[in-house]
């Protein structure tokens, strides 16, 4: 599973440096995301006994995501000030209701996602169906832009211990969140950016398709692989593998690959959580891919701003530039995991002894 998680924050990075139609792209890749998510959690929750304990969860979830979350942050606050003469520009005309959400959100990662669904006018905070549209933006307030996901991640993380325990809840509530899309795509709204993939009721059901796929699919994998050894696992993981590298280039409809992709990985994620279990070098390979999908635009702010003239043109990176902001996320992802996660780790181990 991590050689997958790893491809999926690379396809988030390409899409960031302006390089379109390449692997899933950054919806698909962020919901194939929610997926995993859905899986290993249901994977800790009904297989660790000390994740029995609410607070106990919570506290482990928090620790693992909010440290290097919070290193990123800061850093970019500083270099925003640091290399900018403007800073945050019209910050100081937001009223306070905005800059107190921004603000929460931008230190407890919890509601960034609401900020999607918000602007802001004389009176204070206003819902809108398109914050594209909207003005001000107010998502630009916020330090790591992309961890408005990981707000989706933390409400799921606050709803799942009382939910994938129960095989009827799964069932229940995935056919749930599927009919509410159905009912937003035929509004049309559900097409368009935030509904489409930021919105957390509709969103769920990736969460429990996953869920799902540890219930009923890996006790299948399970036998399949004590019957043929490791095989079948490098064949699934392999077609999952080669599925998203190829996907910005198949032919075919996004409505239709798209769908057809999650299905695929619903299908397929046992088997790449029974290699990954088997190889260390793809767990490995996994560790990278939080850390690099929080730090890449901060390398990419830099990089525009120190990369020769020319190789960068807007939002669009010359492929010389776009080989440089792999290399630095990928070394910066290294370094955080090295220095800020390994240590928690071990923190997180000892709380599982408590």
């Amino acid at each position: 599973m991590g050689s997958l998680r790893l491809l999926l924050a690379l396809a988030v990075v390409l899409l960031h440096c302006g390089v379109h139609r390449v692997l899933t792209g950054g919806a698909l890749s962020v919901q194939i995301f929610y997926m995993i998510s859905g899986f290993l959690i249901t994977h800790v929750l009904l297989s660790k006994p000390v994740y029995q304990r609410y607070g106990t969860f919570l506290k482990s979830r928090w620790v693992r995501i909010y440290p290097i979350y919070a290193v990123v942050a800061l850093v970019s606050w500083a270099s925003l000030h640091l290399l900018t003469s403007t800073g945050m520009p019209g910050w100081d005309s937001l009223p306070l209701q905005a800059k107190l959400l921004l603000m929460i959100s931008n230190l407890l990662i919890l509601g960034q996602d609401w900020v999607m669904f918000l602007t802001a006018d004389e009176h204070g905070l206003v819902f809108t169906a398109n914050f594209w549209k909207s003005s001000p933006k107010l998502y630009t307030y916020l330090l790591v832009q992309q961890a408005w996901s990981l707000g989706v991640e933390l409400t799921f993380y606050l709803l799942a211990p009382f939910i994938v325990r129960r095989k009827s809840w799964v069932i229940g509530l995935l056919v749930a969140a599927l009919a509410l899309r159905v009912v937003l795509l035929k509004m049309v709204v559900g097409w368009s950016d935030p509904w489409s993939y930021r919105f957390f009721p509709t969103e769920l059901a990736l969460f429990l398709l996953g869920s799902a796929s540890w219930h009923w699919l890996l006790p299948l994998w399970r036998r399949l692989s004590e019957r043929r050894g490791t095989v079948p696992l490098a064949v699934g993981t392999a077609l999952l593998l080669i599925a998203c590298m190829g996907f910005g280039s198949f032919a075919w409809p996004d409505w239709l690959k798209g769908p057809l992709l999650i299905v695929l990985a619903a299908l397929a994620l046992p088997a790449t959580f029974l290699f990954s279990s088997t190889h260390a070098w793809d767990r490995q390979l996994g560790e990278l891919s939080y850390p690099l999908y929080l730090c890449h635009t901060l390398v990419i702010f830099w990089a525009a701003r120190a990369l020769p003239e020319g190789w960068v043109r807007g939002e669009h990176f010359s492929a010389p530039a776009v080989a440089c902001v792999l290399v630095a996320s990928l070394t910066l992802a290294a370094l955080l995991h090295h220095w800020v996660q390994e240590p928690i780790e071990a923190y997180r181990r000892r709380l599982k002894h408590e």
